[in-house]
């Protein structure tokens, strides 16, 4: 008998260490993207391409390609910026109720910024890239049709500017199972995001 309620106490453990996510992790995702810079007033735009896929219950991988650009700005010679920004992640997901989880990722960070400047009549084309860092921990809760939640950002792009820390929401309305409206907002001192896009989920 005891190693009958033994055998069900460790069947009972399992099935809650493994259980499915209240939110979705298994997502692909395509959205318009908006960074501006408040200081020099400036803003590029351009799109974003997410991926979350689970490697286990609570380990997984995520992998975010931006790219933004701007032509003709009035913020002094530069004619034309193009950005681009690759992160590789993986992370760990917390269960912290029935519709509740949080999560942890540590990824490395590549970003390239090709430009074109006017500078006495003579165009100047300059190319630069960088690699750092990112470490990202949120809180995600799981409403039914709509999921909302919290996250915080310290990232080093691996430039001459300081590590930035982001601070943001996020949220996903559901219209079937599988496609889903996605939001995502994000600000630091001098510098502000949005990203708004569809996604689907595996």
């Amino acid at each position: 008998m005891k190693k009958l309620t033994l055998a069900v106490l460790l069947a009972t453990v399992s099935s809650v260490a493994s259980a499915t996510p209240a939110t979705t992790f298994d997502n692909v995702a395509l959205s318009y993207v908006s960074w501006t810079f408040d200081n020099i007033h400036f803003s590029l735009k351009g799109k974003a391409f997410d991926g979350t896929a689970l490697i286990t219950d609570h380990l997984y991988a995520n992998a975010q390609i931006i790219s933004v650009s701007e032509s003709d700005t009035s913020s002094g010679p530069i004619q034309d910026i193009d950005v681009k920004e690759q992160k590789l992640s993986l992370g760990y997901r917390f269960e912290l109720g029935a519709q509740t989880d949080a999560y942890a990722q540590f990824g490395l960070v590549r970003q390239s910024v090709d430009s074109k400047a006017l500078y006495d009549d003579i165009i100047e084309n300059s190319s630069e890239s960088d690699n750092g860092t990112s470490i990202l921990v949120g809180v995600k809760h799981n409403f039914g049709q709509f999921e909302g939640g919290v996250f915080a950002e310290r990232l080093n792009d691996g430039g001459d500017d300081e590590t930035s820390n982001i601070y943001g929401v996020d949220g996903r309305y559901k219209f079937t199972n599988d496609f889903h409206a996605v939001a995502q907002y994000g600000i630091e001192s001098d510098f502000n995001y949005y990203k708004v896009g569809v996604s689907y989920a595996f």
